[in-house]
């Protein structure tokens, strides 16, 4: 908006530069008829048309005076402006340089993490990773598996069977809440 600002002033500068001219240009014209004319009355006629372009060149050059003190402030508006500019230009730059960073770091950790995944998952049992497999692809979210407390799977938060809490007890084996399907364990 400063730099539209600033170019319209300019054009404006220009404009009343041509008028003055063209202005300057009629006075030469009319003080060469001067120079030609014969008599008394046509010489007054000309002196008043010359006095009156005189007249409006000094308005022209008064507004032009005006214009080129609102031209210099518009210029350092646009230099403010335009340093602003530049500064939010590397300010966003550096944030993009960050964020690219981050994610080739973020790359980098997750490649780690499935490597971490894939180590572990060699060390588990088959049964187990078998039916952990099941449970992650049939419960919504995880966890997918939950610890049993007061009878309750704490990842639906409802009352497990007797038989559920006997088989995680007594037998200690692989069990899934009759509720939600999570595998279930008590801590101890």
């Amino acid at each position: 908006m400063a730099m539209e600002e600033w170019k319209a002033l300019e054009s404006k500068n220009n404009t009343l530069e041509k008028d003055i001219l063209s202005h300057r240009d009629q006075i030469a014209r009319q003080r060469n008829r001067q120079l030609e004319v014969k008599k008394n009355e046509e010489y007054q006629a000309l002196e008043h048309e010359i006095a009156n372009l005189e007249a409006k060149i000094d308005e022209l050059e008064s507004e032009q005076i005006e214009t080129l003190d609102k031209i210099d402030d518009a210029r350092e508006t646009a230099e403010i402006a335009e340093k602003k500019i530049t500064e939010r230009v590397h300010e966003l730059e550096k944030a993009r340089q960050q964020r690219a960073d981050f994610g080739r770091e973020s790359e980098a950790d997750v490649t780690s993490l499935i490597q971490q995944i894939s180590e572990t998952r060699e060390e588990v049992e088959a049964d187990f990773l078998t039916i952990y497999d099941r449970v992650s692809k049939i419960v919504s979210r995880p966890p997918y598996m939950a610890p049993l407390e007061d009878q309750k799977c704490s990842g639906c938060h409802l009352r497990v069977s007797n038989d559920v809490v006997s088989s995680v007890l007594v037998e200690k084996k692989l069990t899934q809440c009759d509720q939600c399907g999570r595998i279930v364990y008590i801590e101890r």
